[in-house]
C-alpha cells in the first residue's frame, strides 16, 4: 500500500475520535462547568455591580458599575469567555462608557459554583477579592443602554 493512501486511512480511522479544543467564542462541546455559567447573572464585590449574560458559545455581554474616588464609571462590554481546570478566564472585544478599553483577557480562581450562585476569586491587592454572582431571569442595570444598537 502506498504510503499516502496508509496516511488517509490513519487519518480517516482517528479523525472521528479527535476531540475539538474549547476556545472562546466556538461551538465546541461546553465543560460541567460552563454549562453552568451560561445564562444571565448578577454579581457584585466591594466598588463593582455587573449583569453579564454567557452564552453556550462562550461569548458574553456585561454592564457593569465601578466606584473609585467617588466616582461612578458606567460601561458596557462583550467578548469571550472559557473555564480551564479551576480558572474563570475572560476577554472583551468590544467596550463602551466611561473606562475605556479593557481588551485583555483575565481569569479569577473558581472559589466555588452552583446553578444559583458563582464565587470567583480575583488576585491582586484589592481588599475584597470575592466576585459574587446570583444567577438571575432579567436585568435592571441602567448600563444596558450603553450597548450599541444593532
Amino acid at each position: 500500500m502506498p504510503q499516502s493512501i496508509l496516511y488517509l486511512l490513519i487519518f480517516a480511522l482517528l479523525a472521528p475520535a479527535a476531540k475539538e479544543k474549547s476556545a472562546p467564542g466556538s461551538e465546541a462541546e461546553l465543560n460541567n462547568v460552563e454549562q453552568v455559567f451560561v445564562g444571565k447573572w448578577r454579581g457584585s464585590r466591594t466598588g463593582y455591580e455587573w449583569e453579564i449574560e454567557r452564552f453556550p458559545d462562550r461569548t458574553f455581554e456585561i454592564a457593569m458599575t465601578e466606584v473609585f474616588d467617588g466616582k461612578k464609571y458606567r460601561n458596557w462590554g462583550r467578548g469571550t469567555w472559557r473555564v480551564e481546570g479551576d480558572n474563570y478566564f475572560c476577554d472583551w472585544d468590544t467596550w463602551t462608557g466611561d473606562e475605556g478599553d479593557l481588551g485583555e483577557e483575565f481569569s479569577e480562581r473558581i472559589k466555588t459554583y452552583s446553578p444559583e450562585k458563582i464565587i470567583t476569586l480575583t488576585e491582586g491587592d484589592d481588599a475584597d477579592p470575592n466576585n459574587i454572582e446570583i444567577k438571575v431571569t432579567e436585568f435592571k442595570m441602567p448600563e444596558w443602554d450603553l450597548k450599541p444598537s444593532e
